[in-house]
């Protein structure tokens, strides 16, 4: 009988046992902070409003009522897959959430420490140097709020892992999610999509735009039950939170009144976007590509990342993890002095 040609795994035991030690060492400094701190801790900056998301994730909104913020249900509501993984995990039931959402949190991190070093190991470096990614700039800032950002980050290198290999249900599932769970994350599938676009690959771009049907449902399902899209949502207008280079938050960095706090956060994105750009001209691969697509978003920050530097600074944070794994998984000299680096085509 013929034999079937198996596709190799994407991640190695070895890799797992990495991203294992990744999330034990986020997992001491979540048990440090609550210890010092208390539970509140974890809920500072968004991770509140996922919070209540999670407690009733199929609801009208009524979880925000007497809220500090109150409006913007719609828009929380909309990035939904990081509150639904912690109610499937809480099996529906609020009291664990509590639990639940902290574990949906270290599961994100595993995810991402895990296909960093694994692209590593496949780059023919030590797995355990991906890890390294955890130390960048914004994680400092954002260790260990509840917040989806290492989700985001894990979820477009799967996509980036699945695409590589030619797994092309895998690759659109994936895509799928990580657009449920932040829909400008979008950006990241630039890469993928405007080789097709040249070379005119139709039936690939159909495929791609189905990517998008969940998110739209999931947009239809809350203006039904809440009475607003989310992206029209009027307690978190859309142009306040993006604006143009020239007049939003990167250009407070110029401005006599600008803060210390504020300072740091417009220098912060300037030197993500420039460290995308490096990158991309440095190592040219697919995940370069994405991430500097990623820091892209930096440029068109609005007013309410200014109001907030702290925020601005958390949201960087996809970017720079994306950033760090590629140039932290590129081919050693002695791997290239072995054998000649693949020429990977991202088609689907």
């Amino acid at each position: 009988m013929p034999t079937v040609a198996r596709k190799s795994p994407l991640v190695t035991r070895e890799a797992v046992s990495f991203g294992l030690m990744g999330a034990a060492a986020v997992t001491a400094v979540m048990i440090a902070v609550v210890s010092a701190q208390g539970y509140g801790a974890l809920l500072r900056s968004d991770a509140q409003h996922f919070y209540r998301v999670a407690l009733d994730p199929f609801g009208d909104g009524r979880i925000f009522a007497g809220s500090e913020e109150g409006a913007g249900t719609a828009y929380r509501y909309g990035r939904i897959l990081f509150p639904l993984a912690a109610w499937v995990l809480a099996l529906g039931q609020r009291p664990l959430i509590p639990v639940t959402l902290p574990l949906a949190y270290i599961i994100s991190v595993l995810l991402f420490a895990t296909l960093a070093c694994a692209r590593c190991a496949r780059a023919g470096r030590p797995p355990i140097v991906a890890l390294a990614a955890l130390l960048v700039p914004s994680a400092f800032f954002t260790v260990p709020l509840l917040v989806p950002e290492f989700l985001i980050a894990g979820l477009v290198l799967l996509v980036y892992d699945f695409a590589e290999t030619k797994r092309t249900g895998q690759a659109l599932v994936a895509a799928v999610l990580l657009l449920l769970a932040r829909e400008t994350a979008a950006l990241a599938f630039l890469p993928l999509i405007l080789p097709l676009v040249r070379r005119r690959e139709w039936r690939a771009l159909v495929r791609w735009s189905v990517v998008a049907i969940p998110l739209l449902l999931w947009y239809v399902w809350l203006r039904a039950r809440i009475g607003v899209w989310p992206f029209l949502d009027p307690g978190h207008a859309a142009t306040r939170a993006l604006d143009l280079p020239v007049r939003g938050f990167l250009s407070t960095l110029w401005r006599v009144d600008t803060g210390p706090a504020l300072a740091f956060a417009a220098t912060l994105g300037w030197v993500t976007i420039a460290s995308g750009a490096a990158i991309v001209w440095w190592r040219r691969t697919p995940v370069a590509w994405a991430a500097l697509s990623m820091a892209s978003l930096i440029l068109v920050f609005g007013r309410a990342q200014a109001e907030l530097p702290g925020e601005a600074v958390r949201l960087m944070l996809p970017a720079q993890l994306l950033i760090a794994v590629a140039a932290l998984a590129h081919r050693s000299s002695a791997t290239l002095q072995h054998k000649a680096a693949p020429q990977v085509s991202i088609t689907i």
